[in-house]
């Protein structure tokens, strides 16, 4: 997940070494990169509550990353998404040299 006002771009040369891996979902959160504006539907819990939907619709059991408030929403979804929606092991994640 992006850092505030970025976008999936921010990931993009990560993407490629996540998916030697993963099947990868870069998600630009509302009112970021090419989504629609929301005015005054900015917050953490909207943010949150956008992604466990995708989740839930989409993706269905995800290991999340996120670098700035993404990661703060990484944080926010291990502790409000739905019980075993998430997975992951950060111990078994691939490693790269320019990590």
């Amino acid at each position: 997940m992006p850092e505030q006002t970025g976008s999936w771009w921010s990931y993009e040369e990560a993407m490629g070494l996540l998916a030697e891996h993963f099947h990868v979902y870069a998600v630009d959160l509302r009112g970021q990169g090419r989504s629609s504006w929301t005015p005054k539907r900015y917050s953490l819990d909207n943010f949150g509550n956008d992604l466990v939907r995708f989740i839930a619709l989409v993706v269905r059991r995800p290991v999340v990353a996120g670098n700035s408030s993404g990661g703060v929403l990484a944080a926010w979804l291990s502790a409000y998404s739905m019980p075993g929606q998430l997975r992951g092991d950060p111990g078994h994640w691939p490693r790269h040299s320019s990590w």
